[in-house]
């Protein structure tokens, strides 16, 4: 075959075929599988569990696990919580109840089946800052959150996921302050 301008020759090269589909899935399988060991290994004996930014050790996890859940159940028996982060914060006590009904006593189409919202240390960290007068602008952004996120779904009467990533979207984000 003649290529270029000055009239060069070159070799005709034999097609490389692809490979078996199935032959490379195995191999990407099997290199997944060997990441996924090493990351493993890193782990293991460490003692520790990763939450999304945070690394604890699996007793004070446990703690903290038991601990949202005892602040949630006197969550839902207080009478008093409402009133006092409306007073706070200056956002009406309706606003505040929804909210408050939204995170401990609703049910919502979860990824794994109809349920309440499974207790969350930082919320439960947030909701009694927020009784005491003592919350952090991130508090606020919970509020706000969970404001948007109840009525979204109950407007459109959609699953957690959608309402969640939905409030998201619409600038309503809510990170846990850092852990001082």
């Amino acid at each position: 075959m003649v290529a270029g301008a000055k009239g060069a020759l070159s070799k005709t090269k034999t097609p490389v075929l692809p490979k078996n589909p199935v032959e490379v899935k195995a191999t990407q399988a099997s290199k997944i599988l060997d990441e996924v060991e090493e990351r493993i290994e890193k782990v293991e004996g460490t003692g520790k569990v990763q939450t999304g930014g945070r690394e604890l050790s699996v007793e004070e996890y446990l703690k903290r696990l038991d601990t949202a859940d005892a602040m949630y159940e006197s969550f839902r028996k207080s009478n008093v919580d409402v009133q006092s982060i409306a007073k706070n914060t200056g956002m009406s006590e309706n606003r505040v109840q929804r909210i408050k009904d939204h995170l401990f006593f609703k049910e919502h189409i979860k990824e794994h089946g109809v349920g309440r919202f499974e207790a969350d240390y930082e919320i439960a960290q947030a909701w009694d800052r927020l009784q005491k007068g003592i919350f952090k602008q991130q508090d606020i952004d919970l509020l706000n959150h969970e404001l948007f996120e109840s009525k979204f779904e109950g407007i459109f009467k959609t699953d957690y996921r959608t309402a969640h990533d939905r409030t998201v979207d619409s600038g309503r984000p809510w990170y846990p302050p850092e852990e001082e």
